[in-house]
């Protein structure tokens, strides 16, 4: 076991399980959460640099996007290998025993939605579109299938994308809102969350989908002085669906927001300690985030924070459980 640049006196007394951190010079580490100590390490693992720095996690595996697409990294083997058939997927997502992802497209023609069973190792795909051109990591996974922001010029509908588990079926929830920059989804309890923008006054409002009927079952605007936060198009905010509940990111206002699943009423916030990638992690009783040259856990009952020099930037992380 190496340190590896992480500082191993640093007690983030926090529970069990491991936090991945994708660094910038192309290295995966493997933080113990309970200490802060590296327990593992791979280098060189074919992230592309141009990619945004998203990290899936599912059947023993990292995936990620690659030079070559879709690229999975082997947590007990270290091997790295290209996904046959995602050479233009983009921003994976793992849930239902599936890796999800979509080809960036167009206004005009946002790409299909893909889904890679890693049981029977056979790719399917629908016609419904995500990723309008311009976004960032827009998918999230989980049992009830993938979800996805969409563009189309035609009508200028806007939305979310959603495809059951099996991948056999799909259904567009039409949105009002942008949902290019500054936007992201989250799906856990049945439910998918969204968050879109509009570009005119900088309002933000995030939406619950009933995930059997497809339909918007709350809303609310976060534009409002409980959040208080500037920059509200920031491209890095994001949700997150961890612990049986839905959380905002606040990138610019340095907050994670905790809300209630079924109302999205505010439960309670706590600080991220700083500017935050636009991947952060909820785990072991703690809230993850990084940015420059150091790693951030926030206790998630006290609210204390307490910092890990990392020896690069962060770039992305997901938290893996014992």
């Amino acid at each position: 076991m190496s340190d590896g640049g992480a500082d191993a006196g640093v007690s983030f007394d926090g529970g069990p399980g491991t936090l991945w951190v994708h660094l910038w010079s192309d290295v995966v580490v493997g933080i113990d959460t309970r200490d802060g100590h590296e327990v593992k390490r791979f280098t060189g693992v074919g992230a592309s640099q141009g990619g945004d720095g998203i990290l899936a996690l599912g059947a023993g595996k990292l995936w990620f996007q690659g030079d070559n697409g879709i690229r999975s990294l082997d947590l007990a083997t270290g091997a790295g290998s290209d996904l046959p058939g995602a050479s233009g997927g983009k921003y994976p997502a793992y849930g239902a025993g599936a890796v999800w992802w979509a080809e960036e497209g167009t206004l005009a023609d946002p790409g299909p939605i893909y889904r890679y069973d890693t049981a029977s190792q056979t790719t399917t795909h629908t016609n419904t579109g995500g990723l309008p051109n311009g976004t960032g990591g827009l998918i999230a996974a989980g049992p009830d299938g993938c979800w996805s922001l969409y563009s189309r010029m035609l009508g200028q509908e806007k939305g979310v994308a959603h495809v059951r588990a099996d991948g056999t079926s799909s259904a567009n929830v039409v949105l009002m809102g942008e949902t290019g920059l500054g936007a992201s989804v989250a799906t856990g309890g049945g439910r998918g969350y969204a968050l879109t923008h509009f570009v005119a006054t900088g309002a933000k409002r995030l939406f619950a989908i009933d995930a059997s009927t497809d339909s918007v079952v709350t809303q609310r605007d976060i534009t409002t002085p409980e959040f208080g936060a500037n920059d509200l198009l920031a491209n890095e905010d994001h949700l997150l669906f961890a612990e049986g509940t839905v959380w905002f990111v606040d990138v610019y206002g340095e907050k994670f927001y905790e809300l209630d699943p079924a109302t999205l009423a505010t439960r309670r916030s706590v600080p991220t300690g700083g500017q935050s990638t636009k991947q952060s992690a909820i785990g072991a009783g703690g809230a993850w985030s990084g940015y420059t040259r150091e790693l951030r856990r926030t206790d998630l009952a006290t609210g204390a924070v307490v910092t890990l020099p990392m020896p690069e930037n962060v770039r992305a992380m997901v938290f893996q459980a014992p």
